[in-house]
């Protein structure tokens, strides 16, 4: 097989920012073999595809926030995952491996709950909830990666695992706006009211 193509700069396929997927012709020459895939390049392809489609989930939901830092981050992670799942597409079907079409069960429930969240509660979940995405997904990379044989599918992996470490900290690094608390009440007579501002 021609090693040529390990000098493509595949750090473009992880999910560090780019803007444009590589083409049809691009990922041809990475030269993948077309014999079956091993469990772990099935586990790793299929999990990120999961993880790709759960993040452009979220993406969506984060971008209705009313605070300007989520709504850019979830701008920057929805760019990301948009560039990134073709690319998947097109080496799962190098590795004949059929890619689910949705989040996994786990990874929907928490989007559900996110979206079920009122606003002051929502910005904190959103967060919390991208963080744990990218920590699974990157002990999924970890896990497979040193068992994969295919050299590109290997070094794929590898940026796998180096763009998710990147979204991480940026998403841990994300400031959220204060949230401005609701007026204090108290009790009268008549029943609750308004507490004035500086009782």
């Amino acid at each position: 097989m021609k090693r040529a193509f390990l000098a493509i700069p595949i750090a473009l396929l992880a999910c560090t920012g780019f803007a444009n997927p590589p083409d049809d012709k691009a990922i041809e020459s990475l030269g993948l073999p077309s014999r079956v895939a091993s469990k772990p390049e099935q586990e790793l392809l299929e999990g990120a595809a999961e993880f790709n489609l759960a993040e452009l989930e979220l993406a969506a939901i984060g971008k209705g926030s009313g605070d300007p830092h989520v709504r850019a981050l979830a701008g920057r992670l929805e760019q990301n995952h948009q560039a990134l799942q073709p690319v998947l597409e097109q080496m799962a079907r190098r590795k004949g491996v059929t890619l689910p079409t949705a989040p996994s069960a786990k990874q929907s429930q928490r989007l559900e709950e996110l979206r079920k969240k009122q606003p002051r509660d929502f910005n904190p979940l959103f967060l919390k909830t991208a963080v744990q995405f990218h920590q699974e997904a990157l002990q999924l990379f970890q896990k497979n990666a040193p068992l994969i044989d295919d050299p590109a599918l290997r070094t794929f992996a590898g940026q796998l695992q180096k763009g998710a470490q990147v979204n991480l900290e940026r998403i841990q690094a994300t400031p959220l706006a204060p949230v401005a608390e609701p007026p204090r009440r108290r009790w009268k007579r008549s029943g609750w009211a308004p507490r004035p501002a500086g009782d």
